[in-house]
């Protein structure tokens, strides 16, 4: 993410499917991941996981551009 830049808006709906789990690794910078209206300001080195169907988005808040890999795990789904 460049300086100042985002992912989306913490309204926008979920973008993953119900059960979702993302982690996320910031290899270079410093961003705010936002989840459902609490922030986390997660710098380089770190990881997370979190539940990937809940409202959140992505900001770098640091002062240069920002690296991270986020992957993603889709639900488990439960045969009728």
């Amino acid at each position: 993410l460049m300086k100042g830049s985002s992912s989306g808006g913490i309204k926008d709906p979920p973008m993953h499917e119900p059960g979702s789990r993302e982690t996320l690794f910031v290899q270079k910078g410093k961003v705010s991941l936002e989840i459902e209206g609490t922030e986390h300001v997660i710098e380089q080195g770190d990881a997370v996981t979190f539940e990937a169907d809940l409202p959140h988005s992505l900001k770098n808040v640091g002062n240069s551009e920002a690296e991270f890999l986020a992957i993603v795990s889709s639900g488990l789904r439960q045969a009728a």
